[in-house]
C-alpha cells in the first residue's frame, strides 16, 4: 500500500513540475512568446503534465503559449476545453476571454462577463 501511494505522489510530483515548467517558461517570455524550441518544450511539458494531471491549469497555460505564438485556433480551442471540463472555474472563463479578446471576438465580453459572475472580487 506504501509503494502505491508513493508511486501516485511521484506521479503528481512529475506532472506538477512538468506545468510549473511550461508556466514558468510562458512567464518569463511575456508577450513576445516562446521560441520555436522552447515552446515546442513547454507544449510538450503541458501534454504530459495534462496526462497524469487532468485540470484546466494545464490547458490554460497552453492556451496562452499558443496565443503568444500566433496559434489563434488552437489557443480557443485549449481554452474552450478548459470551459468544458471546469464550466465553474472564472479562471478558465478570464483564459477564454482573454484569446477571444486577441482574436478581436464578440464572444469575449460574453466569456469576461461569465467569469465575473463566478468570482466578482476576480
Amino acid at each position: 500500500m506504501a509503494l502505491a501511494v508513493a508511486a501516485g505522489l511521484a506521479i503528481e510530483l512529475v506532472a506538477e513540475t512538468r506545468v510549473q515548467s511550461a508556466r514558468e517558461a510562458t512567464f518569463v517570455a511575456g508577450q513576445r512568446g516562446l521560441p520555436a524550441p522552447e515552446r515546442r518544450r513547454a507544449l510538450d511539458n503541458l501534454e504530459a503534465g495534462q496526462h497524469w494531471r487532468p485540470g484546466t491549469e494545464a490547458l490554460t497555460t497552453e492556451a496562452y503559449v499558443l496565443l503568444r505564438a500566433g496559434d489563434r485556433g488552437g489557443a480557443e480551442r485549449a481554452a474552450c476545453e478548459a470551459v468544458r471540463r471546469e464550466p465553474e472555474d472564472a479562471q478558465v472563463w478570464r483564459t477564454l476571454a482573454a484569446v477571444l479578446e486577441a482574436a478581436r471576438s464578440p464572444g469575449a465580453a460574453a466569456a469576461a462577463a461569465r467569469a465575473h459572475r463566478l468570482d466578482p472580487r476576480g
